[in-house]
């Protein structure tokens, strides 16, 4: 009995660590499929959440971690346009103690390569910032002296519960730098700049938490730009408030080229309800 008593003793532990490895599944199990599904949510949203338009209807960004914007040793990013000053970043610490958001391929690292991109962040997928390039709007929006509706800054209710100060945006940074990318000046921003008022677009109404990566576009043209619920002057399907219309308006000239950047942004894409 003394011998059957301490292997039983002995197998204790064991089984323990067996049973509460076995009770603890079904908890990871339904965490992981209610990442797949991101609940709906309505009007206003709250703070952590900012709208943006998809597929032609409204939705919900739930950003969950600070932006990045990733350089390389070899960037060389000084202004005006990033265009360097002959040394890399491995020569010049201050240069990355706080690493620049780009708008633009420079051509001197402004951009991660595509085998960087996919390593560090894996699967990430597109979405855009549209600016509106027209009269003040780039300023003005969601002021008390314009009628224009963006998504940044925060227009508060009835849309969010918080109203955001211009030239910021939720987890955004404040301010960004600009490549070169157009040859009219009355289309090319300087560097830098002052966070910009915009709006985002996205591929998808619903979409678990991952990385995104921003493109910049601008659009030229008012009668486009939509309002809080997606419409616009022109009326749709002209109103940018999915790729296909964003496509439209680019061969259409009321919108600029696409824009690559370096930032990226953790984030879910909820659905919304009204």
């Amino acid at each position: 009995m003394n011998g059957v008593r301490r292997a039983a003793l002995t197998a204790l532990p064991a089984l323990l660590t067996v049973a509460l490895a076995v009770l603890s599944l079904p908890s990871i199990e339904r965490a992981d499929a209610g990442l797949d599904e991101p609940a709906a949510v309505r009007r206003p949203i709250p703070p952590t959440m900012l709208e943006g338009y998809a597929e032609g209807q409204v939705v919900a960004l739930e950003y969950l971690q600070t932006y990045y914007c990733p350089t390389t040793p070899s960037s060389d990013l000084e202004p005006p346009w990033g265009r360097g000053d002959g040394h890399p970043q491995y020569e010049d610490a201050d240069e990355y103690q706080v690493p620049p958001c780009f708008v633009g391929d420079t051509g001197t690292g402004s951009i991660l390569p595509a085998h960087l991109h996919e390593g560090a962040f894996p699967n990430a997928r597109t979405f855009w910032g549209m600016a509106p390039f027209f009269e003040t709007a780039l300023a003005t929006s969601n002021s008390a002296v314009s009628d224009l509706f963006a998504h940044c800054a925060e227009p508060g209710p009835p849309t969010n519960e918080r109203k955001g100060q211009l030239g910021t945006c939720l987890m955004h940074p404040s301010t960004v730098r600009v490549a070169k990318a157009f040859d009219d000046p009355a289309q090319q921003p300087p560097d830098p700049i002052p966070l910009p008022q915009h709006s985002h677009l996205l591929p998808a109404t619903s979409a678990p938490a991952g990385w995104w990566n921003l493109r910049g576009v601008s659009i030229l043209d008012r009668t486009i730009w939509p309002d809080a619920d997606g419409n616009c002057l022109a009326g749709p399907p002209r109103c940018v408030t999915s790729i296909e219309a964003l496509r439209a308006a680019q061969e259409a000239g009321q919108a600029s080229i696409d824009v690559p950047s370096n930032l990226y942004f953790y984030l879910t894409v909820h659905p919304e309800t009204h």
